[in-house]
């Protein structure tokens, strides 16, 4: 998780670099996508496997449903880093496990035990004190 927030982080100061030259959305998003469609396919190569054998054909309505969901989300992150202070955009992101779990409960039926719920919580009163912070003011 530690790996996922730096990179996310260092996604966002590139993209925050690189909009001032001019670069959209969109072209950020379909940059990364080659980047990490490059570096799987070298990984599949050098395993010797083929994505596409043996994949579920009742899943790949999955698989295009998630995949667009990912980019869409990603690009409303790369506006959210255009539009609010680094800290704020960040405090944001890494409020997606408290939607996940919620999300999971109403859409899929699963369930939530309690010490999840208090996590939740713990996390949510967390992110309001950053939020509020005066170290939050002084970066807007």
């Amino acid at each position: 998780m530690n790996l996922f927030a730096l990179s996310a982080t260092v996604q966002g100061v590139i993209f925050k670099a690189i909009a001032k030259d001019g670069v959209s959305i969109i072209e950020f998003s379909f940059l990364r996508n080659v980047w990490i469609g490059g570096l799987a396919a070298m990984q599949m190569c050098c395993q010797k496997t083929n994505p596409f054998k043996g994949f579920p054909k009742h899943l790949i309505k999955d698989l295009v449903i998630r995949s667009l969901s990912g980019q869409i989300t990603f690009a409303l992150m790369n506006v959210a880093v255009t539009l609010l202070p680094m800290s704020t955009a960040m405090i944001l992101f890494q409020m997606n496990p408290f939607w996940i779990a919620t999300l999971a409960c109403l859409m899929l039926g699963e369930k939530i035990r309690l010490i999840e719920v208090v996590g939740i919580f713990v996390c949510f009163g967390g992110v309001v004190m950053i939020a509020l912070s005066k170290a939050n003011e002084e970066d807007q």
